[in-house]
């Protein structure tokens, strides 16, 4: 695990004092070691977390001969199963030098056998070529930016290609209205009008010709009849397979524990005792259970259990310094708990998994209920109660719920189930001027569009696996272990995995019973024979906190100070419509959504300072 910058500047010999300035700026995701390759026309940086091949694996690395040369964030992990297919010598015993021989012997094919994690770039010097690739779901992030000067940079993170002078960091109007809806900027859109995310699964050539932006991983999910016994043989293979090779490493391993059925169903699987497991608890609140049911299961499997237990007042005194990590405002506040979980890991180990991607294709939150509802509900005159239910003191969530419910769209439905702030709170906030003709729905109609055949719920899985885990908790999970040298895998996000679960059919995610729904099912079902009952019941939780009651107490000075007083947000927002969503909350209505979203986008604003906003 690392961090990379790679320049293409036709014609021109990139300034060595730029590019290790640029290089530099990725320094926590690589303390271990550092690189930079300059020649005419292309750049190629590195910062190294050793991670396999620890005396070995420096980089850039070169191929064959030295016309190719690699800068690679992340992991193969059946590097080497797939070693003995590809012609040697060899200089390392590292997956980098893999990833790199397989795209030198067979191009972008030779990526099809990989299994991983990764961004990473190659300079081509037979064909004068930068090549840069993106993994499949997007795990790890890859940017990149058009420069003034001409040219093209790409870069690990934003911060990398913001030391670039050629680079517009303008704030993009479009991005800050899909910002307020989705509580994340979808890719490949990024806050700053001049830099782009490379989409998941896709890889870009830069070469004197051009920027010619391709996707590589596209599998059509085609869901077939399975009986359960089927299902429940195959998931186990391929979920025991993608942990197991997501422990093949030269340092310590260790997990990210919370009391429910996923990470359990991971720590089970990596099979031995001496796992060290990290917790997290928040003061004030249920959400404390979470260290207790952890340990609990840690226990079970003979593995050692850390927790921390954070509050309001760690939450204030990290504000900035989360905002830096991010590069992206996003709307999660269970998201700074990763800060403190991967500080006590990182004491510890360099690498954790983690049981995050269960989620998204396996059914498992309470929207895709109700999606498969929705035919149903929507058939009621439910638009009648809707100003009642409006004024009802019912919680945020179930209100969205309810005005999903008002149209037969299923697209115009998970806007309004995602959204934080809906299209008329949006009018009242933005200025004027900064209301923009896209719209933000246009994302997930690309997404929709793709897959006319599924289910709407398979359709809202597939969306959600390939745009809500990619541009949310991908892009938080890594920014925020990796700010501490902190490698994160995913074993759920394994691409056969996923090919998988989207070749059956919904019921074997989402099943409606006599006794309600069951989330998960055929997860649910292969671990009735691995994990005890009280874990598979166990109400799910996340990082969940009482950031309601802590706006209220502990954060409400961070509010005002931020968010009445001298903001920068005062550049785009209405001051009026915040104090509005400040005094609903502090008299008993739920705006946490609202006003955490503002709170992060207010430390954004600080740290990077945008240009004006540009529509």
């Amino acid at each position: 695990m690392c961090g990379f910058v790679a320049l293409f500047t036709p014609g021109a010999r990139p300034d060595a004092e730029l590019v290790q300035k640029m290089t530099d700026a990725l320094a926590h995701r690589g303390p271990d070691g550092h690189g930079v390759l300059i020649g005419d026309g292309f750049a190629l940086g590195h910062r190294r977390l050793a991670i396999i091949d620890l005396e070995g694996g420096h980089q850039p690395l070169f191929g064959l001969d030295e016309r190719m040369a690699i800068v690679f964030n992340g992991e193969a992990y059946n590097y080497q199963s797939l070693q003995p297919q590809l012609p040697g010598p060899w200089r390392t015993r590292s997956d980098t030098e893999v990833f790199l021989r397989a795209y030198e012997t067979h191009g972008i094919a030779g990526l099809t056998p990989l299994v991983g994690m990764w961004g990473a770039a190659i300079w081509d010097g037979r064909h004068h070529e930068l090549a840069v690739f993106r993994d499949r779901l997007g795990v790890k992030p890859v940017y990149w930016a058009a420069l003034a000067g001409g040219g093209w940079a790409f870069a690990s993170e934003i911060k990398a290609l913001l030391q670039h002078p050629g680079v517009d960091r303008r704030l993009d109007a479009v991005a800050l209205e899909q910002l307020l809806t989705y509580r994340y900027v979808p890719g490949p859109r990024t806050p700053f009008v001049g830099i782009k995310m490379l989409m998941p699964g896709h890889w870009v050539r830069a070469n004197n010709r051009g920027l010619h932006l391709e996707r590589y991983w596209a599998p059509m999910p085609c869901p077939a009849s399975i009986s359960d016994h089927e299902a429940e043989l195959l998931f186990s293979k391929h979920f025991d397979d993608a942990v197991r090779l997501r422990m093949v490493s030269d340092v310590p391993v260790g997990l990210f524990l919370s009391g429910g059925i996923d990470s359990a169903a991971v720590l089970q699987a990596m099979g031995h005792k001496e796992i060290h497991t990290f917790t997290i608890g928040f003061k004030g609140g249920e959400a404390d259970d979470e260290i207790r049911y952890a340990k609990e299961t840690a226990d079970l499997f003979g593995a050692q259990s850390h927790s921390i237990l954070v509050g309001p007042d760690d939450y204030a005194a990290h504000f900035d310094a989360y905002a830096a990590q991010l590069e992206e405002p996003v709307l999660n506040d269970s998201a700074m708990a990763l800060h403190f979980l991967s500080q006590l890991a990182r004491k510890t180990v360099k690498v954790v998994l983690s049981g995050q991607g269960a989620d998204e294709p396996l059914a498992g939150y309470a929207r895709y209920q109700g999606e498969v509802l929705a035919p149903w509900l929507g058939s009621l005159p439910l638009q009648r109660l809707r100003p009642w239910v409006e004024r009802l003191p019912l919680g945020e969530r179930t209100k969205r719920a309810f005005r999903s419910l008002d149209t037969s769209d299923p697209v115009a439905r998970a806007i309004r189930i995602y959204a934080v702030f809906q299209e008329e709170e949006k009018l009242s906030l933005l200025r004027p001027d900064l209301h923009t003709p896209y719209s933000v729905a246009t994302p997930l109609h690309r997404l929709h569009a793709e897959v006319p055949h599924l289910s709407p719920l398979g359709r809202m899985l597939y969306a959600d696996t390939r745009m809500w885990l990619a541009d949310d908790l991908l892009l938080v999970a890594d920014k925020l272990t990796m700010a501490h040298g902190l490698e994160l895998r995913v074993p759920f996000l394994d691409h056969r995995l996923i090919e998988l679960l989207e070749s059956f059919p919904d019921e074997q995610k989402l099943r409606l019973t006599q006794r309600g729904f069951v989330t998960k099912a055929v997860h649910r079902r292969v671990m009735a024979a691995r994990l005890p009952r009280a874990i598979l019941t166990r109400k799910k939780r996340g990082f969940t906190n009482p950031m309601d009651v802590w706006l209220r107490q502990g954060l409400k000075p961070l509010v005002e100070q931020r968010l009445l007083g001298d903001s920068p947000l005062h550049e785009w927002l209405q001051l009026k419509g915040i104090r509005k969503l400040y005094q609903a909350h502090q008299d008993g209505a739920d705006r946490r959504r609202q006003l955490f979203l503002l709170l992060t986008l207010d430390a954004w604003a600080r740290h990077f300072q945008p240009g004006p906003a540009v529509l």
